[in-house]
């Protein structure tokens, strides 16, 4: 594949240097950071009611965002830019994501 230039598409690189399989759903964590924590539960409630495919949970001064999907550019940068658009009226911005990679048992 040949994915863009930027953090998002070096994620994708390295994945698929790990022989990762890009058919299978996988659960994709989302972390949503605040100027002002408070404000998260906030937040949480307006995401979860947008996303309701979404487990949102409350960590530490953040959300923690999990969608259970086929992990794809498209995907992560549209979530990306979809969760950092919700968040901003309580102070909210999303740029950082990943997956749970197991090594493969030989």
């Amino acid at each position: 594949m040949d994915w863009p230039e930027d953090a998002t598409g070096a994620v994708f690189r390295r994945l698929q240097e790990m022989e990762f399989n890009f058919a299978r759903p996988i659960v994709i964590d989302f972390n949503v950071t605040f100027d002002d924590s408070a404000l998260a539960p906030k937040a949480a409630a307006v995401i979860a009611s947008s996303l309701p495919e979404a487990t949102v949970s409350e960590q530490d001064d953040e959300l923690l965002v999990k969608i259970e999907d086929v992990l794809t550019y498209s995907m992560v940068t549209d979530t990306l830019a979809k969760l950092s658009d919700l968040a901003a009226p309580f102070g909210g911005i999303c740029e950082d994501w990943g997956v749970l990679v197991r090594p493969s048992v030989s």
